[in-house]
């Protein structure tokens, strides 16, 4: 058990301490442990999972504070604990866009690296990847009162009421994030853990040093006398991002030494794979999602559209600019404002225009904040573009971080003008269901329109959901639009006749 306890810490990313006198926060866990299992809990060798679990699409849903668009899976787990290794299997169907379970997809993983396998096919996972294995590995309920105990600094913190029940908490690192852990005060059995600084997952990096909680419930008694929690459920910014259902827990279960295959090669081939992965907040302005370089646009004089896995746009207005939406990263966003003031001589960027309320289409916003320049939006996404902006960054600082300074919000709730001349533009609620949060920008004088994210054209020339090109369509005739081109978040100019062919299309579609 020592080689175990010093490589918790070590992986953590954090020193062993020098042995010292046992002190309360370690007895408070020593009686955890025992009220979990004792020497039974601390000998596992290994530990088979299975469950049903769904994920909230928090960041793309139709509204930010719910109901969130799901995805479901069903997996099996394999924990190897000796050798810090996990094997996971798992079905998914993407919610209403996925009618059938996919095939198994494995993901095979320890401390330094992970793989994926479906199929026969093998490929290296992401850097994302191995961490989501690491947590699993070092914070999930068998393995989460020996990190607690093996951290140097543990410490206890004021008991708190957690769901009305009183919890004891004690605070320790997890690699570069703070952790605390929660001891029911009455079972002493972990309530869960809450940790604090940047967020895994594709997209909680965005709110910058967020609070992602992971709590245990349905605790149940099971051979050889170990008590573990059945259901998990884990929240970002206090918000339901995961949540899980084991339906079999098998302690010390057989895992033949083929479970785990990661041979040097594999390992090697991760290893490279994550030093060319592209990092979605330092994502280069100019580039589309295979890496391949994509020129601006003129569609025209003085309007100006950037491709590449977002189609932001700037436009000259006289003498200032509007930039038309801030997506990915505050970075992002600062080399598009680089390549506006190359392109137009220093003419001053007057406003921004923030289109949706998806995390990945306003995350730049902070950018235009830290400038002083105004935000333009919809009524009904003032609330998560000030939560964006309040958000801390304190680990890996942006400009905002770096120089706090009050937003200067421009609100709209009917159509407004902004600008003059034949540039001018006009925002306009779209007031659909999937649009409900979403503004369009109208050009009259280029007949030109951008439909944020309602339009969004695949590689096989359909067009994603439907339902996106009646609300656009609608939302065009509703003000009387005469529309010769549009463009949107995720897809270039394209003829107007082309979405109504798209409607047409279904509706002449017979059912089957």
């Amino acid at each position: 058990m020592r080689e175990l306890t010093l490589a918790v810490v070590l992986v953590s990313g954090i020193a062993p301490a020098a042995p010292t006198q046992e002190s309360a926060p370690n007895r408070l866990v020593d009686r955890a442990r025992e009220a979990m299992g004792g020497e039974r809990l601390a000998s596992l060798a290994s530990i088979r999972l299975s469950g049903l679990g769904y994920t909230n699409a928090l960041e793309q849903s139709e509204r930010p504070e719910g109901p969130w668009i799901k995805s479901f899976d069903q997996f099996t787990e394999l924990r190897d604990l000796r050798r810090l290794r996990l094997r996971r299997t798992t079905q998914s169907r993407s919610g209403a866009w996925s009618p059938d379970w996919s095939p198994d997809l494995v993901l095979l993983a320890d401390t330094g690296a992970a793989l994926w396998a479906r199929a026969g096919r093998a490929f290296p996972a992401r850097a994302a990847d191995r961490a989501a294995a690491v947590e699993a590995l070092f914070l999930s309920p068998e393995r989460l009162l020996t990190t607690a105990a093996a951290a140097p600094e543990l410490r206890s913190l004021p008991d708190t009421v957690v769901a009305g029940v009183r919890n004891h908490r004690l605070a320790f690192r997890f690699g570069e994030r703070r952790a605390v852990l929660y001891l029911d005060a009455h079972t002493l059995l972990p309530s869960g853990y809450v940790l604090h600084g940047p967020a895994g997952g594709a997209f909680g990096w965005m709110w910058g040093d967020a609070r992602e909680a992971v709590w245990f419930s349905l605790w149940s008694f099971d051979p050889p006398g170990i008590r573990y929690p059945r259901m998990v459920v884990t929240e970002l910014n206090g918000q339901p991002l995961r949540e899980v259902t084991l339906t079999a827990v098998r302690f010390d279960a057989p895992a033949p030494p083929d479970s785990f295959p990661l041979p040097d090669s594999a390992r090697a081939a991760f290893a490279a794979s994550v030093a060319r992965e592209p990092s979605m907040r330092h994502a280069p302005l100019g580039r589309s999602f295979t890496g391949a370089v994509v020129d601006p646009i003129e569609v025209a004089d003085g309007v100006t559209i950037f491709p590449g896995p977002w189609y932001t746009a700037v436009i000259r207005q006289g003498e200032g600019l509007v930039v038309i939406d801030a997506p990915i990263s505050p970075e992002y966003s600062t080399q598009l404002l680089a390549e506006a003031e190359r392109r137009y001589g220093g003419v001053p960027v007057r406003g921004v225009v923030t289109t949706s309320d998806a995390w990945p289409h306003l995350a730049g916003i902070r950018e235009y904040v830290a400038r002083g320049i105004p935000v333009h939006h919809l009524d009904l996404n003032r609330s998560i573009l000030e939560r964006f902006v309040a958000a801390r960054w304190g680990s890996a600082p942006d400009a905002l971080e770096r120089s706090r300074r009050a937003p200067i919000w421009r609100p709209l709730a009917t159509r407004a003008t902004l600008g003059t001349g034949p540039n001018r533009v006009q925002l306009i609620p779209v007031r659909g269901e999937g649009g409900e949060r979403m503004l369009m920008v109208w050009l009259p004088e280029h007949r030109l329109l951008y439909a944020s994210d309602l339009i969004q054209r695949q590689r096989d020339g359909t067009f994603f959901w439907p339902e996106y090109l009646v609300e656009v369509i609608a939302a065009a005739r509703r003000e009387g639009l005469d529309v010769e081109r549009v463009w949107a978040m995720h897809t270039g100019p394209l003829p107007w006749r082309d979405i109504l062919d798209a409607v047409a299309a279904v509706r002449a579609t017979p059912v089957p």
